[in-house]
């Protein structure tokens, strides 16, 4: 569950990253009420199975979710804030509806391993390492940037322009 947007008085609209189809837009009717049976397993950032029904529009509907097992991070403000980090990248990579190879599975492991991780750094900034690798713009960091000579054991200078460090 990558974004929520309220719609109307009591539906919202949902960005999902699925495994198949890539980024997908639905709506889930009702959703606001306190009697919806939906809306508790609806948790911005979390990890849900869910059912769409095909819309007449863009959005499909959410005809039947349920949570998958695992950590939240729903009231801890640093955890949401690198999660709204991984979910931003995420979605900005992946096009409507065409999934991006390894961007799914990338997506839930760093955001399970945010619940569980003592710093929550370390699992956004090995997101956006592997994000970067998937995509083909990994920084070089073992090997010079320009002439490719394993990097000495001292400090080196990272170029954004030469993409890694140089020696």
């Amino acid at each position: 569950m990558l974004r929520k947007l309220d719609y109307g008085e009591a539906d919202r609209i949902f960005t999902l990253l699925t495994r198949t189809h890539g980024k997908v837009g639905a709506i889930a009717k009702g959703v606001r009420r306190p009697e919806s049976k939906l809306g508790p397993s609806l948790e911005l950032y979390g990890h849900v199975d869910v059912l769409l029904a095909k819309g007449r529009g863009e959005l499909d509907v959410v005809a039947q979710v349920q949570r998958m097992p695992g950590e939240r991070i729903a009231g801890d403000v640093e955890r949401m804030s690198h999660a709204a980090l991984i979910a931003e990248l995420a979605e900005r990579v992946c096009e409507d509806r065409h999934p991006v190879d390894g961007v799914y599975e990338l997506t839930v492991m760093a955001l399970d391993e945010l619940a569980r991780e003592t710093d929550p750094r370390r699992a956004s900034a090995y997101f956006l390492m592997a994000a970067l690798d998937l995509l083909g713009y990994a920084p070089q960091l073992m090997e010079c940037a320009s002439c490719a000579k394993s990097l000495p054991a001292r400090p080196a200078v990272f170029s954004a322009d030469a993409g890694g460090f140089l020696c």
